[in-house]
Order: structure tokens, then C-alpha cells, then sequence
């Protein structure tokens, strides 16, 4: 069935051309078949044309078919012939790289491991470098770090304070007034004036003292017993007192700075 859609599929054109000519081949034949005797006769030589050149047409197709058959079989055995000439050459190439490498003298293998050697003392040595290198920047990192983290200077103020005075005057004693009696003197020409002594009534001096000196005074000394009634203002006894305190004037911190 594939090798019929393969031809079939190569040669759509000729098979629909053959299909056509079948389909006039009948008509005709179905024409003839109407027609008179006489008619027949003349006609009959037509498809015996068309038949061969139908059979004619069927033979260029086999023979088609046939050549490309025969062209797949070749491009198959070519294919085939590179094929096996790469599989002949890649086997001979790593045949040869085994023996090659079979071949080599042992004296080959000694200064690669002497090179091996070399190479790892060289990573040693930039290893070490690096360890180094690694380790210093690590440490100026931590150093970097490490400033980087301590904080910022915080100002700690503190107030400056000085004394203020403010002086104020403190009154012990109020003003007040203080009364007395003065006793009278007998003058040359008998008469009494008001001039004598006065008395206060202050610092403990009361009326029953003032009685019993002029009881004295009228008996002993013939006093007639009056006084004349005085008064006086005593000034208010005071002191003066600082009754000041202490103002801030400016903070400052222990690193220097001030403020008002």
C-alpha cells in the first residue's frame, strides 16, 4: 500500500489523464452502442487507437516507477558504502590513539608529576597570599567595622548655676506707739508745770507701777498726785536678709561645648 501512495503521489497528473481518458473511453463505447450498424463500423477503429495509447501510457509509468525504485536502491547502498567507510576510519583514528598513548615512555609520566608539583607549590604559595591578603582586609574591614559602629559623641549638658542675691528687709518689730505719763515739778513761785519725768508704759512698765510711784512722790515729797498723758512712735525694728537663690546661667558638656 505505501509503494502504490508513492506512485500514486509522484504521478497525480498522469493517473487523473489516464482517469479521463478511461471515463471517454466509456462514453464512447456507451455512443457506439446507440448508434446504427453502419456507424459501428466506422467507429470501431477509434478505441482500438485510444486503448494503445492508454497501454502505451501505462508502460511509461511502470517504467517510471521502476527507474525510481532503482534510484532509492542505489542512494540507499551509497548511504550505506559512506557509512561503513566512517565507522572503518573513526575505529582506525582511536586504534591509533590507544597505541599512542600505549607507545609514550614512562620517562613522559615523571615530569608531569615533577610539573604537578610545581603547580601545587605555586597554589600554595598564592593560596597563602591570598590567605593573607584575605586576612588583612578582613581585619581593616573589622577595623572599619568597628569605628564605623561606634556612636556619634552624645552631649550630656549640664547646668552652670551661679548665686543671685536679692536682699530684703525683715521687720522684727513693727512701728507702734508707746503712751506715758509725766509727772509735774514744783516751780519757784509754787506753781506745777508738766516737765518732769515721764514714764512709759513699755518694757514692762504698767499703770500699777505708775500708782505706786506717785503714792511715794504724795507722800513723801508732797507731789499732788496728777501727770499729763504723753505718747510716742517706736520706729519698727528690722534687719536685712540675702534672700537670693541660684539661676542657671549656660549648660555645658564635658567635651567642651556650651549653651545658653
Amino acid at each position: 500500500m505505501k509503494k502504490f501512495q508513492d506512485f500514486a503521489a509522484r504521478n497525480k497528473k498522469k493517473l487523473i489523464a489516464g482517469a479521463l481518458i478511461v471515463a471517454g473511453v466509456i462514453v464512447l463505447i456507451i455512443c457506439l452502442t446507440l448508434k446504427p450498424d453502419g456507424d459501428r463500423r466506422e467507429n470501431i477503429k477509434q478505441p482500438v487507437q485510444i486503448t494503445g495509447q492508454i497501454s502505451e501510457d501505462a508502460s511509461e509509468n511502470e517504467q517510471t516507477q521502476t527507474g525510481q525504485k532503482e534510484k532509492g536502491a542505489d542512494e540507499k547502498k551509497s548511504s550505506d558504502s559512506q557509512k561503513s567507510v566512517l565507522e572503518k576510519s573513526s575505529g582506525q583514528q582511536s586504534a591509533g590513539a590507544s597505541k599512542s598513548g600505549a607507545e609514550k615512555p614512562k620517562s613522559s609520566e615523571k615530569p608531569k608529576s615533577s610539573e604537578k608539583s610545581k603547580s601545587s607549590e605555586k597554589s600554595k604559595g598564592s593560596g597563602v597570599s591570598k590567605s593573607s591578603a584575605g586576612s588583612k582586609s578582613s581585619e581593616s574591614a573589622k577595623d572599619s567595622s568597628q569605628q564605623s559602629s561606634k556612636p556619634s559623641h552624645q552631649h550630656s549638658w549640664k547646668a552652670h548655676k551661679v548665686w543671685v542675691s536679692k536682699m530684703v528687709t525683715v521687720v522684727d518689730e513693727p512701728e507702734h506707739v508707746v503712751y506715758g505719763a509725766q509727772l509735774y515739778t514744783k516751780q519757784a513761785d509754787g506753781t506745777w508745770v508738766g516737765n518732769g519725768k515721764t514714764y512709759w508704759f513699755e518694757n514692762g512698765f504698767t499703770q500699777d507701777d505708775l500708782k505706786a510711784i506717785l503714792k511715794d512722790k504724795i507722800k513723801n515729797e508732797g507731789y499732788i498726785g496728777n501727770y499729763v498723758n504723753r505718747q510716742k512712735t517706736v520706729p519698727a525694728v528690722t534687719h536685712t536678709e540675702d534672700r537670693g537663690s541660684y539661676q542657671t546661667d549656660y549648660y555645658y558638656c564635658s567635651c567642651g561645648a556650651t549653651k545658653k
